[in-house]
């Protein structure tokens, strides 16, 4: 269950994820070879099956391989007797070791002159591994209608650049702290469409997926670096299980989320605060919470149209966890500011208990606790604070859903607002 009055939020964030996610999931080949599975969905097979290999005998440990542009470098002539208008469209998935270096990687073209995305799926697919090519064939690359084909020009970092962007954005610090941790790099040549006109967050396109596993408990993180510039644009740290992770106030958080924000727009400002994560291991009981989710924008909002860009950073104990460029709703009639944030979450959280919310957990011992601190008013929002900064905090039962029980807390002077 999750509390009702964070629902919007959540949903906004997870929105960003899921894209991101659906994405990645839309480019990727089969893996279950039948009689009727194009050629390249078996080729996917067996690079998985080679990687399933490599883990086997401590992934980030081989030595030799070769980086992706190499393997590029004699998967292309192979591409071009294919089809001399071949482009490379992805290179998927698989491990590499502490160089950005695979023991093979698997390469898949389009051809850039057929426009039709049912035409341009039929590709072809090139794997290269050290001692050069290894099979190549036609096969099904998977093209969606909203595909946006990078031009391979402005391909400008290898994997071993990216892996050692990521490296600094805390995956050398994920290894040093669990050194089963592995390593795997995935390059796209595309970029889908951003709805409602949001900006692409990377610059030419084109862009690289870092991934860290722990063989025990799946991937640890998730680093996407921009394949022109080298830049991170996009992480995502899982940590939520780790119970030595102390919690923090919402306030602790905010100047390195704001310090992130504003790498990504000095003129960022904050929309919201919130929990990341509703559940028992992350529940702000106390006000405090392992992760805090801020969200920003750039204010004027546009007068037009039911988004606007926007910039989340999640931030816990040990500093930055995730951040992500893409956009939240622009419906709001008036802005609070940063400025005039006051009163923190451990304070918002003691004028909730203070008011009903205690006795609410001691008469339901499956209460659960949420809130968030909110910068925008909504037309219909019919209570307000004094400077359009609030906390909207609240209390629910799964063995009671009649009886619930909220409260809107101004940000500024810590004054009780409402009650229902």
């Amino acid at each position: 269950m999750r509390i009702k009055i964070f629902k919007l939020v959540a949903i906004v964030g997870m929105m960003l994820l899921v894209v991101s996610c659906n994405q990645s999931e839309a480019a990727k080949p089969g893996t279950t070879p039948s009689s009727n599975q194009p050629q390249s969905s078996q080729a996917a097979e067996s690079n998985q099956s080679q990687s399933s290999q490599s883990k086997e005998n401590t992934l980030s440990d081989f030595q030799g391989g070769i980086t992706v542009r190499e393997g590029y470098d004699q998967a292309l002539p192979k591409a071009l007797e294919w089809s001399p208008t071949a482009i490379l469209s992805e290179v998927y998935e698989t491990p590499i070791n502490l160089e950005g270096k695979s023991q093979s990687w698997i390469y898949y073209f389009a051809d850039d002159v057929l426009k039709s995305p049912e035409d341009r799926s039929m590709g072809f697919h090139v794997i290269v591994g050290e001692t050069g090519v290894t099979e190549s064939k036609p096969g099904n690359i998977n093209i969606g209608e909203n595909l946006l084909q990078a031009n391979i020009t402005d391909w400008q970092i290898d994997s071993q650049q990216a892996l050692a962007a990521c490296e600094q954005f805390g995956g050398a610090e994920l290894r040093s702290a669990n050194p089963a941790i592995y390593e795997a790099a995935w390059l796209r040549v595309y970029d889908y469409q951003v709805p409602n006109g949001m900006p692409q967050p990377t610059s030419k396109n084109i862009y690289w997926i870092i991934t860290y596993r722990d063989p025990a408990v799946g991937q640890a993180m998730t680093c996407e670096v921009d394949g022109n510039t080298g830049k991170v644009f996009r992480l995502s740290v899982d940590l939520s299980d780790d119970p030595s992770i102390q919690p923090i106030t919402a306030r602790s958080g905010f100047n390195t989320a704001l310090a992130k924000a504003q790498e990504w727009n000095p003129d960022a400002t904050l929309l919201s605060v919130s929990v990341e994560y509703l559940d028992d291991q992350t529940s702000p009981i106390g006000g405090l919470a392992k992760y805090w989710n801020y969200e920003f924008i750039v204010l004027p909002a546009p007068s037009e149209g039911d988004y606007q860009p926007a910039y989340t950073v999640v931030v816990g104990a040990s500093g930055l966890m995730n951040f992500r460029p893409g956009y939240t709703y622009a419906s709001y009639v008036t802005y609070g500011s940063q400025a005039d944030w006051v009163i923190d979450s451990d304070e918002a959280f003691r004028v909730s208990e203070d008011n009903g919310g205690k006795a609410y957990r001691d008469q339901y011992t499956d209460a659960e606790f949420g809130m968030e601190l909110i910068f925008g008013l909504y037309p219909i929002d019919e209570l307000n604070t004094s400077k359009n900064v609030r906390w909207d905090t609240g209390y629910e039962s799964e063995s009671d859903y009649e009886n619930e029980l909220y409260f809107q807390i101004d940000g500024t002077t810590g004054e009780l607002v409402s009650q229902r």
